[in-house]
């Protein structure tokens, strides 16, 4: 086969064909039956290679094939089920968050309403409105000054001075 090149337009002649351009070529491509041999052939032979070697591996080598293939695969595997796995843990702790949350609120109101209940005023509204208590007079008054009380018995003091017992 004899090429011949031209200048920049790179045509190529063969033997029995006329020079055909670049663009010609990118325009309609023409393959020899030996250019695509020339092709095929490194792919052809390592199609070959590979599967020859396949073919010829000994028992040992095809044994740990398989064995790293199962290895994998359980790999594989291992790794689809801990996903799933912390999906659902994922979704327990969200769970738990929420509820979390509302308790949160709930302990706020409440310690509102604590708050708002010590209050001296609320107490005495709450004592004198609910329970109809009434401010004691001067003579249901009674100071601990003036009763001298000993620690012993300053719990019967206060009840004899309290009921009059």
């Amino acid at each position: 086969m004899a090429r011949t090149r031209q200048s920049n337009t790179a045509a190529y002649a063969y033997r029995d064909e006329p020079a055909i351009s670049r663009e010609a070529e990118r325009a309609e491509p023409k393959r020899t039956p030996g250019a695509s041999r020339r092709k095929e052939a490194p792919r052809q032979d390592a199609v070959a290679l590979r599967s020859a070697h396949l073919i010829h591996m000994t028992a040992s080598e095809k044994f740990r094939m398989v064995v790293a293939v199962i290895i994998l695969g359980a790999m594989f595997l291992g790794v689809i089920f801990l996903a799933a796995y912390g999906a659902s843990v994922q979704r327990e702790i969200n769970r738990i968050n929420a509820k979390a949350a509302v308790l949160q609120e709930e302990i706020d109101n409440l310690t509102l309403a604590i708050e708002k209940g010590r209050n001296i005023e609320t107490i005495e509204k709450k004592a004198l409105v609910e329970y109809g208590m009434i401010y004691p007079t001067g003579s249901q008054l009674k100071y601990l000054e003036e009763l001298q009380l000993h620690p012993e018995d300053m719990a019967q003091t206060i009840k004899e001075h309290a009921y009059g017992a």
